[in-house]
């Protein structure tokens, strides 16, 4: 139910080097999803106050802000763990998500709980949190 186009390392070592530096969580809601102001606002506000209290993790996401047109003072309450390295933040993940998901660096992937997803997720052996 999932592909896998090849090693993570193969498709992209800089990701995978960011990874292996410290426990990850994957957040991927899907090309379909669009991220509005008000949504993105609060998913901010709630991981950053996650963060000021873990020190272990960091935190991967793909298609924030897919160049919807408003700026981008939502991630006031993130710029000290974007500055510091811990968020990372692309419109598009260049590995596919098996590979992302087998690097053994993912603590948990939170996403739209779609089938490839779940699968993905299934597949690798990683814990998943679905937000619909």
């Amino acid at each position: 139910m999932s592909l896998s186009l090849g090693d993570a390392s193969e498709q992209d070592p800089d990701m995978v080097d960011w990874l292996a530096h410290k426990s990850t969580i994957l957040i991927d809601f899907g090309s379909g999803f669009t991220w509005m102001e008000p949504k993105e606002a609060a998913m901010a506000s709630a991981l950053a106050h996650i963060w000021r209290f873990r020190k272990d993790t960091k935190d991967s996401f793909d298609n924030w802000n897919g160049g919807l047109d408003y700026d981008d003072a939502f991630l006031k309450p993130l710029q000290p763990f974007i500055d510091g390295g811990r968020v990372k933040m692309y419109p598009w993940l260049s590995v596919d998500p098996t590979a992302r998901l087998k690097t053994g660096h993912i603590v948990v992937s939170i996403h739209h709980g779609g089938s490839g997803c779940y699968h993905e997720a299934i597949e690798s052996d990683e814990p998943q949190l679905v937000l619909p």
